[in-house]
């Protein structure tokens, strides 16, 4: 008797847990943010083919040009911050055979999992998306996906209102919320900007590759050359957003 009244507590006491869990979920769910997730579509046909076009890649030849990447760099539209860490700069002090190790080793880098969360994106912007997600996504592969997230991003994008700097130039603050949406406007528009929907994928997608450290990292360094105490291998990793 004593062994059942000590299971009965006990079975009571989980029920009164999943009782309240429930009532929780039913409280946040009374939010105006609290929306149900997705319904992801199976793995149907349409996925299907969307992953195998990522095995049906041709073959890349990388290219180690030094002279070739610095001439890309200086004509990137944006000023960089400092000088130092530049490949321009670098080829002074660094053997050029590593430098050409860094530039062949740069990839971005995904969990498996992501790309099959990429093609319900894609799936579900087809069918659900607004008339402009519709014509952007009609025909999208994942790795034209990919390759958007890594050629449509801000320059900077930051703050609780959203401030941003455009590859072009062009700084505002607000407003993106509209992108992909009938109301959007120039230059907040989904043909060059990605949308709050694709950040999310963003934020998934890494690049990462050999780098050389020019300090020791110092929180405020500022970029000033003191290699005495820095690392002679190294690799970062950076997170898109």
């Amino acid at each position: 008797m004593l062994l059942y009244n000590k299971c009965l507590s006990l079975n009571l006491n989980l029920l009164k847990r999943q009782i309240s869990k429930m009532d929780s979920l039913r409280h946040f769910q009374t939010f105006a943010w609290c929306k149900p997730d997705w319904c992801y579509p199976s793995m149907g046909k349409e996925t299907n083919e969307l992953l195998r076009q990522c095995t049906d890649l041709p073959a890349v030849k990388l290219s180690d040009d030094v002279e070739e990447i610095i001439k890309k760099s200086k004509a990137f539209p944006i000023p960089f911050p400092i000088e130092t860490v530049r490949l321009e700069k670098l080829q002074v002090r660094r053997s050029i055979e590593k430098l050409k190790r860094n530039i062949v080793s740069t990839y971005p880098l995904i969990h498996e999992r992501v790309l099959l969360l990429m093609t319900h994106f894609l799936i579900y912007k087809r069918e659900f998306g607004t008339s402009i997600d519709k014509l952007l996504y009609k025909e999208m592969t994942v790795p034209e996906l990919i390759d958007r997230i890594l050629k449509k991003r801000a320059i900077t994008f930051m703050g609780r209102h959203d401030t941003y700097k455009l590859i072009t130039g062009e700084e505002g603050h607000g407003g993106w919320e509209t992108i992909g949406t009938l109301q959007q406007k120039p230059p907040l528009v989904l043909e060059n900007c990605l949308s709050y929907d694709e950040m999310k994928l963003a934020s998934m997608v890494y690049v990462s590759g050999y780098t050389e450290c020019i300090n020791d990292g110092e929180r405020k360094n500022s970029g000033v050359v003191q290699e005495e105490n820095a690392e002679e291998d190294a690799i970062i990793i950076g997170k898109l957003v």
